[in-house]
C-alpha cells in the first residue's frame, strides 16, 4: 500500500538563503491543503475522499480514468396506487378503446400502465396484452369472429390496468372486477345479416308499385307484441318541427349538414381529400383544436405553445418553442424574462437588462 506524503522534507542547511522563503511558502500551501496545519476546513478534497465517503463512485469500476459519477440514491420501492377513472369502450374496426386518469396525479414514480385482458371476469386468468406510458390504449381484437348463437354480436372481453413504477414495482388493479367491452360490429355486415333474415318475411302492408303514407301526429315502432315497451324509433313534433328520435342507430354512411354531438367514440374519420384524420389507433388528428379544457398525457410539440393574452407590446404573456426557447412577459410592473439556448435574460419593467447568464451580465 502506498502512503501518500503530506509534508515536504526538511530543507538542507546548505540550501541558499534566498530559497528558504520560497520553500516555506510551498510547505505552508501543501500542508494546509493536506490538513497538516491551519484550519481543517481549508483541506482540499481528493477523488479518493469522495469515493471513500460514498459521495461518488467510479463510472467504470476499477478504472479511475473513466471518471466518477454520483451514486444512486435509495430507490423508491413504494407500491403504486390503484388506477382511477378506468373506462373501456367498444369501437368500430374491431377496436376497444381504454382510457384512465393521469397516474402522475396520484404518485411521482410512474413508468408504465399495464393492460390486462381476459374472456372471463377473473383477474387471475387475465393476461397482459400491452404497456402504455400515456393514458390511452386501443386493443385491436378480431372483428371477423362472431358468437355462433348470436351472429349480430362480437365476443367481448374484461379489462384491468395496473401501474408500474420506475423501480419496476407493480401496483394492484383498480378493481377486482374487470371492465367489460366489445367492439362494434361493422354496419355493412349487420345490414347483410339482417337483409338475409328479412328476405323471406311476408310483406303485410304496401307494395312495390305504390307509395305508403301514414297520417299520424306521432309514429313509433315497438319490438314485438306483448314485449316490454321499447321504442327505438319515434316521429314526433318537437318545437313545431316533425323530428325523428332514435334511441340507438348504426349507420353505414351519413352526411350531416349541422349538428350537436355529445360524447362520441370514433374509429376512422376521412377528410375531404380522402386522407384519414384519425390514426389507425383511433386517435384524432387536426390542424387546430379549439377547446375549453385540454388534458395531454404525452405531447410532442413541433411548433410554438403560447398564451392568447398579450402585453402592451403585443407579445404573448408566455411562449415555449420546440427548440427550448422560453419567454415570460409580465405586466408593466414586473418586467419579462427570455431563455434562448444557453442564455437567460431578465429585464426590468423599463426594458433594461438586469441579469444575463451566458457571458455574465448583472
Amino acid at each position: 500500500m502506498t502512503i501518500r506524503r503530506k509534508t515536504l522534507p526538511a530543507l538542507s542547511p546548505k540550501a541558499p538563503a534566498e530559497l528558504r522563503p520560497l520553500f516555506a511558502a510551498m510547505a505552508e500551501i501543501l500542508e494546509t491543503g493536506e490538513g497538516v496545519r491551519g484550519d481543517k476546513l481549508d483541506r482540499k478534497l481528493t477523488l479518493r475522499d469522495l469515493l471513500d465517503g460514498g459521495l461518488a463512485k467510479l463510472r467504470v469500476p476499477g478504472n479511475p480514468d473513466a471518471g466518477i459519477t454520483q451514486p444512486a440514491g435509495p430507490q423508491d420501492m413504494t407500491v403504486p396506487p390503484r388506477p382511477v377513472g378506468f373506462a373501456a369502450d367498444g369501437s368500430f374496426f374491431g377496436m376497444i378503446n381504454l382510457s384512465w386518469e393521469p397516474p402522475q396525479e396520484q404518485y411521482n414514480n410512474h413508468a408504465l400502465t399495464n393492460i390486462y385482458r381476459s374472456e372471463e371476469d377473473n383477474f387471475a386468468t387475465a393476461q397482459i396484452i400491452g404497456r402504455e406510458p400515456g393514458m390511452f390504449y386501443s386493443d385491436v381484437v378480431r372483428n371477423d369472429v362472431t358468437i355462433v348463437d348470436d351472429p349480430l354480436n362480437l365476443p367481448g372481453y374484461y379489462y384491468w390496468i395496473t401501474f408500474t413504477s420506475k423501480t419496476n414495482v407493480e401496483g394492484p388493479p383498480g378493481s377486482p372486477n374487470g371492465k367489460f367491452a366489445q367492439p362494434l360490429q361493422d354496419v355493412r355486415y349487420l345490414l347483410s345479416t339482417l337483409n338475409k333474415s328479412l328476405a323471406d318475411e311476408p310483406s303485410d302492408m304496401g307494395s312495390t308499385e305504390e307509395t305508403l303514407i301514414l297520417n299520424a301526429k306521432r309514429f313509433a315502432v315497438r319490438l314485438g307484441e306483448g314485449s316490454e315497451a321499447v321504442y327505438p324509433l319515434i316521429v314526433q313534433e318537437i318545437g313545431g318541427v316533425p323530428t325523428v328520435v332514435l334511441d340507438t342507430a348504426l349507420i353505414a354512411e351519413a352526411s350531416i349538414q349541422q349538428g350537436q354531438i355529445g360524447p362520441i367514440s370514433f374509429g376512422k374519420v376521412i377528410g375531404p381529400d380522402g386522407q384519414p384524420i384519425t390514426t389507425l389507433a383511433g386517435k384524432l388528428r387536426a390542424d387546430m383544436l379549439d377547446v375549453d379544457s385540454l388534458r395531454v398525457g404525452d405531447a410532442n410539440i413541433s411548433g410554438v405553445l403560447k398564451s392568447s393574452a398579450t402585453d402592451a407590446q403585443g407579445r404573448p404573456r408566455w411562449s415555449l418553442d420546440k427548440n427550448g426557447g422560453l419567454q415570460l412577459n409580465g405586466s408593466a410592473a414586473t418586467g419579462r424574462m427570455e431563455v434562448r439556448e444557453t442564455v437567460i435574460k431578465v429585464f426590468d419593467s423599463g426594458g433594461r437588462m438586469r441579469v444575463q447568464l451566458g457571458d455574465l451580465t448583472l
